[in-house]
């Protein structure tokens, strides 16, 4: 399984890149910039300083400054070419020069077989022909161009290369930018608008909406609350679905269950009111008044208790109590109805004690519904099994018999109310309540009840799981 990176360190990842991107980019930029000036230099294109800039009339001039600054000085020559007056210091020992010889020593271009960078130019002072020569030693015109220590203002050429530097570092600059907010938005956005999409779905009634993408650490755990949340609201949904479900076929069984005997009753009580019983079969209607009074008396106190059992505000009445002592309690009380249907009865339960807390009242009427259920739908000649088993914390008892059992599919419906293990509503003087209400007393003693195959590989087996510990939910 790959494990997801936090978002902090994909973002610190993206900015170290963008960084290391941008000292490239500089990098590049700078090694550009060097190789074409100094392609310029070494090809004579790079500016240097001219005779033609010099002007001597003014001894605060820049040029001259910069010139002096570079070891360079000026001559002036009289129209015999000797040196009548020098600015800066003179390095060689020429005052005269040869016209031809020169000529052939100034420079176009840089020559690095010269010594010194020599230009010249005509001077009229005074209608007297005079010469400006200007002389710069090659040693101090570098052609390693560097910008900690330029060796002397190189002009125009050297800011119109600046500035197409400067074009291409901007250019790059933004690409980068846009490469790295790309990237950004791509590791960002995506799982963002996924979470968006989500919660639009989840607004428009859409429970069924799961997030699924990968990641970063921190949207993983959105994306996994997102999906718990959603499945809790759609669990929440479908079980509130259920219950108003129930809730209405509760009302519709309740109203079939009191109306079918009320009906009985009335007409009973109409045929004694208006006379037209005889007096011998007045006793037989005054029993069958009682019969169906009785069931619906039963009926209403069931209909109550599976009410308060589901309510938990309704407190447990739990004391210390031997299991086993229960269960042969029970055993001992409908023995004569599992005897009279000639059952083959089994019992394995522990000899020694087993104490825990439970509502005494409560369970007898539970596990008394299973045994009565047992004995109803059974035929005559069944057997039944009573086992007790103690595994860790938990208490097992497990009520198994070999008769037809029920359909698979009916299993899971079986302890819902009004469900009979036919899975139809017959009238046999039960309410359709008594599993119901046995499995709202294990679940509030913090237990479990499911049906399992039952003796044989047939039948039915009530598998029952309770907390030794006693506690309650």
């Amino acid at each position: 399984m790959r494990k997801n990176k936090g978002l902090f360190r994909t973002l610190i990842k993206n900015y170290i890149f963008f960084i290391i991107s941008i000292v490239v980019v500089l990098i590049i930029i700078s090694i550009y910039t060097q190789l074409s000036l100094g392609k310029k230099m070494s090809e004579g294109e790079f500016p240097k300083i001219l005779a033609t800039d010099i002007d001597i009339s003014d001894i605060n001039n820049n040029k001259i400054e910069e010139l002096l600054s570079m070891d360079g000085w000026c001559e002036i020559l009289d129209s015999e070419y000797n040196v009548i007056q020098v600015y800066g210091e003179k390095k060689d020992k020429e005052y005269k020069y040869n016209p031809r010889k020169l000529l052939e020593q100034l420079s176009t271009k840089v020559n690095i077989n010269q010594k010194y960078f020599i230009t010249m130019r005509g001077v009229n002072e005074d209608k007297v022909e005079k010469f400006l020569l200007v002389k710069i030693p090659f040693k101090n015109i570098n052609p390693k161009i560097t910008f900690k220590n330029p060796p002397y203002e190189v002009g125009k050429m050297f800011y119109e290369t600046t500035m197409k530097a400067a074009v291409v570092f901007l250019v790059l600059f933004i690409l980068n930018i846009m490469i790295f907010a790309f990237w950004s938005m791509k590791k960002i956005k995506k799982p963002l608008d996924n979470i968006t999409n989500g919660i639009k779905k989840m607004t428009d009634g859409d429970y069924g909406t799961r997030l699924e993408f990968e990641g970063e650490k921190e949207f993983i755990m959105i994306k996994d609350t997102f999906n718990f949340m959603a499945e809790s609201i759609e669990n929440s949904t479908r079980e509130k679905a259920e219950e108003e479900e129930n809730k209405m076929m509760m009302i519709s069984a309740i109203s079939h269950d009191i109306k079918t005997p009320l009906t009985s009753i009335n007409g009973f009580s109409r045929a004694l009111s208006e006379g037209i019983v005889k007096e011998e079969k007045k006793q037989k209607y005054y029993e069958a008044i009682l019969k169906k009074s009785n069931i619906v008396d039963q009926l209403i106190n069931d209909m109550m208790d599976f009410a308060k059992l589901n309510n938990l505000n309704y407190k447990l009445d739990m004391r210390e109590n031997e299991f086993g002592e229960l269960i042969r309690e029970i055993i001992t009380d409908y023995y004569e109805e599992m005897e009279a249907k000639d059952f083959e009865v089994e019992i394995n339960i522990p000899e020694e004690e087993i104490v825990m807390k439970f509502d005494r009242k409560l369970l007898y009427r539970a596990l008394s519904n299973i045994v009565v259920n047992m004995v109803k739908y059974n035929q005559e000649s069944a057997k039944i099994l009573f086992e007790v088993k103690y595994v860790q914390e938990k208490i097992i008892l497990e009520i198994s018999d070999n008769g037809k059992g029920i359909l698979e599919e009916d299993r899971e419906k079986i302890f819902d109310p009004f469900v009979r293990g036919d899975n139809t509503r017959k009238s046999d003087g039960g309410s359709g309540l008594g599993l119901s209400i046995c499995k709202s007393i294990i679940n509030r003693h913090n237990g479990t009840i499911e049906i399992r195959d039952g003796l044989e590989n047939r039948g039915l087996k009530y598998h029952i799981e309770l907390d030794k510990r006693g506690t309650v939910h």
